[in-house]
């Protein structure tokens, strides 16, 4: 009978699943050797040589887990620069639909609403999207000293501290300086031209006066005055 019960061929799972009912579920060793007609010394061999590749068999569970997390890692990091790129293209995309709206910003005068609406969009997006501030303001196609410059103006109109003088209180060089301007920028409006003139300090003048230089000089080349709102 013992040596019937030596004979039995067990395999590897099985014998870890009778070691484990021992070790975790606290079986009696002898309750294991009559349930599978084992011999005792056969079970403690089984027993010791579980003991002595205990190690081994850690270290390698370890190795196996640092892998999948490596694994885990490169993918994630894969992911995330697939995500920063699409990001970043439909951002650039964005943007390029929007300076439809906004017009060139480049090369001429720029009213205050849009420079405020340029600044809290690049400042908006930036935020959200993790992109940098300065990667947008070249997407929107201006110079980072210009954009920081919109955002230190932001909310105010374009106006200078004194107040702008009356139309009788205008002198020669003020009335040439206006007819000069407009030579320069010959298709802006009336409008627009006494806000430019404001911002660029050339002179200080309302709409109406702009307006009433540029007829009054109409015999001298400027008839043709442009009309805006």
């Amino acid at each position: 009978m013992s040596k019937k019960r030596d004979r039995r061929k067990f395999t590897a799972e099985q014998k870890a699943a009778i070691l484990r009912r021992h070790l975790v579920d606290k079986v009696p060793v002898s309750d294991l050797c009559d349930e599978y007609h084992l011999q005792p010394s056969v079970f403690y061999t089984w027993q010791r040589q579980c003991m002595e590749n205990l190690a081994v068999a850690l270290e390698a569970a370890g190795t196996s887990r640092e892998s999948e997390i490596v694994r885990e890692n490169d993918a994630l990091r894969a992911k995330l620069a697939k995500k920063d790129n699409i990001i970043a293209e439909i951002s650039e995309e964005y943007v390029a639909l929007k300076k439809r709206a906004w017009g060139a910003l480049k090369g001429r005068w720029v009213p205050h609403d849009t420079r405020d609406e340029v600044v809290d969009f690049v400042s908006t997006w930036s935020e959200r999207t993790e992109i940098s501030t300065d990667l947008f303001v070249g997407w929107v196609g201006i110079a980072r000293g210009k954009f920081y410059e919109w955002k230190g103006r932001y909310g105010k109109a374009n106006e200078h501290n004194g107040k702008i003088p009356r139309d009788h209180c205008i002198e020669a060089w003020e009335r040439q300086a206006i007819l000069d301007f407009h030579d320069r920028y010959p298709l802006e409006g009336y409008r627009t031209l006494s806000f430019m003139m404001l911002d660029a300090d050339v002179v200080a003048v309302s709409p109406s006066t702009t307006y009433r230089v540029l007829r009054s000089a109409g015999a001298a080349g400027h008839n043709a005055l442009p009309l805006s709102t």
